[in-house]
């Protein structure tokens, strides 16, 4: 064999022996999805998970009342006309003290059947029908709240099941209570991982833990109202919160 080939063998047998060592270097790496898992469970090792709550305490510019009338006759009918003679004269007079058409809806109607029961006899009588038609009004200038539960119950109204207080633009104080749940969270956060020897860094996860306002209602005008009085009537404050839970990286 001349130098010449023994040469050209050498060297193929050199380049085999690289490709060789190559491949089973390389089979001992991970790959690229082994690299991104390794990664992300070493972030989700080094992270710290917290929740946050915040409130806003806000006055109420709104009012929502349900009044309604009651008759009783002997026949379904008759009372069905006497409570539509006194719901139209009672929504005449919501109406002139400056509520809209679209701020006032029928929320309940019901007619049934007055009966009273012998016992001894096994019996049953019907007493007459009761016919009960209600309205809810929104009322939006709360200085009007006293003055339209006073005239419904001069126009005819024996039935006023209730008065909800609350705020017309809801979402403006919601943000503002979800920012400070945010803070909360945030300071939380920084004092674990200060306790354990840590930073906190980016947020890795945010969840809102609260859908839309929550609200807490600290009323005198509740008080009043469950008290049996109607006026005076006072709105007292409220409180919209929100809640959320974060996850920070640590370093």
């Amino acid at each position: 064999m001349n130098g010449k080939k023994l040469g050209q063998l050498t060297l193929i047998v050199v380049l085999v022996g690289v490709l060789v060592v190559s491949a089973s270097w390389a089979a001992t790496l991970p790959q690229n999805g082994s690299l991104m898992a390794a990664a992300e469970s070493q972030a989700a090792q080094r992270s710290i998970t917290v929740t946050g709550a915040g409130a806003v305490s806000v006055k109420p510019d709104m009012a929502v009342i349900t009044v309604g009338v009651q008759t009783r006759g002997a026949k379904a009918e008759a009372a069905q006309k006497e409570n539509a003679v006194q719901m139209d004269a009672l929504t005449k007079v919501i109406k002139g003290a400056g509520i809209a058409d679209a701020d006032m809806q029928t929320s309940n109607y019901s007619i049934y059947e007055d009966v009273s029961y012998d016992y001894e006899k096994n019996t049953r009588k019907v007493n007459g029908y009761v016919v009960n038609n209600s309205m809810t009004i929104k009322v939006k200038d709360i200085t009007k709240v006293s003055g339209i539960i006073d005239l419904a119950g001069q126009s005819g109204a024996n039935s006023i099941n209730g008065i909800y207080f609350t705020v017309s633009d809801e979402s403006k104080y919601y943000g503002e209570a979800l920012k400070a749940a945010v803070k909360n969270a945030k300071d939380k956060g920084d004092v674990l991982a200060a306790a354990g020897g840590a930073v906190v860094g980016q947020v890795v996860q945010m969840t809102e833990a609260s859908y839309g306002g929550g609200i807490i209602v600290k009323s005198a005008a509740a008080r009043d109202m469950a008290a049996g009085a109607a006026t005076p009537i006072e709105a007292g404050s409220m409180e919209i919160t929100a809640n959320v839970t974060v996850t920070y990286a640590i370093q």
